[in-house]
């Protein structure tokens, strides 16, 4: 009965508790200050006392925080009259030195509709180590600054060079023999013998030409310690060189069209499938390279070139099983030079 009497009032009250006034609600410090913390000590939490002092329910449907440092702890249910509740307030502080000024918005049944909540304060940043600045440690007992080597973008006829830092956390000096790459990386610069303890750094050259795909690449190569193999990762963007286009041709581009790019997908007979159509809507024709995804999906795609003012569809099947993903992205990419990229967005029902 009680709960009952909860889902009434949050579903019933706001449609005639929205004239009473935020001033009738009372909070103990609405700006609060923390003063000095420190990094070291972690998430710092603080909680605001709010009292109804109206004739009505109080109801908080929403809070909302103005940054990703920041989360809540609160009881979701209405605030009667002459009545109060806590609201926490966390702040994670790390990597967040100096000062800081967080807002809590509270979304509520009280004109004008919610309430602004500050907490601020200063963050002592904590002494920093080789591990706070190569983070991510590998089996091979090496540590990067980043879970992998990004190339960025990359034109399809270019090459690029990217330099790569890291630390040999073992407790001895290492001699690693790289192998397996892939085709169109090489390394150009490397150390043989690694000490303890001490920072590194490789470099690895790129030709987009060499690898001859359009879009997002993962690659991996291997290497050896002490005749253990590991393997690391690299990712890199290329994209489709329309510098030589003339106006010409630009005026006469092709044009990609999918009039629905967010669709839910309700699974049939225990399958997840959907066609969406791909329209031409330029005046040339338009030619699709690559449809891909991260999740496992299969397609098929009726025709890869699309004449102009007609379309073809593509087939997708999502494949299902323990870690199926909710949201699936799936893209497409084409010679239209405005929109190289065509994301499609799929939600799992």
């Amino acid at each position: 009965m009680r709960y009952l009497f909860s889902v009434l009032i949050f579903t019933l009250l706001p449609l005639f508790c929205f004239s009473q006034s935020i001033n009738e609600i009372e909070i103990d410090k609405q700006s609060y200050d923390l003063g000095l913390i420190k990094e070291k000590d972690g998430k710092v939490l603080h909680s605001y006392l709010i009292t109804n002092n109206a004739k009505s329910p109080l109801i908080i449907s929403k809070l909302e925080v103005s940054c990703g440092c920041t989360s809540t702890k609160w009881e979701m249910k209405p605030i009667l009259p002459g009545k109060s509740t806590k609201i926490n307030l966390i702040f994670d502080p790390k990597n967040r030195p100096g000062n800081f000024n967080k807002t809590l918005r509270l979304i509520c049944n009280f004109k004008p509709g919610f309430v602004v909540l500050t907490l601020r304060g200063f963050v002592l940043p904590k002494e920093r180590t080789f591990l706070d600045d190569f983070p991510y440690e590998f089996p091979s007992g090496l540590r990067f600054k980043f879970p992998f080597i990004s190339f960025g973008k990359l034109l399809e006829n270019k090459t690029k060079e990217v330099s790569v830092e890291f630390i040999n956390n073992n407790n001895h000096s290492i001699k690693p023999i790289y192998y397996s790459l892939p085709k169109g990386l090489k390394i150009v610069n490397k150390e043989t013998i690694i000490k303890s303890k001490s920072i590194s750094k490789i470099s690895f050259s790129i030709n987009a030409k060499e690898i001859n795909i359009l879009g997002i690449q993962n690659l991996k190569f291997k290497y050896k310690i002490n005749n253990k193999e590991f393997e690391h990762f690299i990712n890199v963007n290329i994209l489709e060189d329309f510098s030589y286009l003339s106006k010409s041709e630009i005026l006469n581009s092709p044009e990609i069209f999918i009039k629905n790019k967010l669709v839910n997908v309700f699974k049939k007979r225990g399958e997840y499938r959907i066609t969406i159509r791909i329209y031409n809507r330029g005046k040339s024709k338009l030619k699709i390279h690559r449809i891909y995804s991260k999740d496992i999906i299969i397609t098929k795609l009726n025709h890869s070139v699309i004449k102009p003012n007609k379309y073809t569809d593509l087939n997708i099947k999502i494949n299902h099983g323990k870690s199926l993903n909710k949201r699936v992205l799936i893209r497409i990419i084409s010679n239209d030079y405005k929109h190289p990229e065509t994301k499609i967005r799929l939600r799992l029902k």
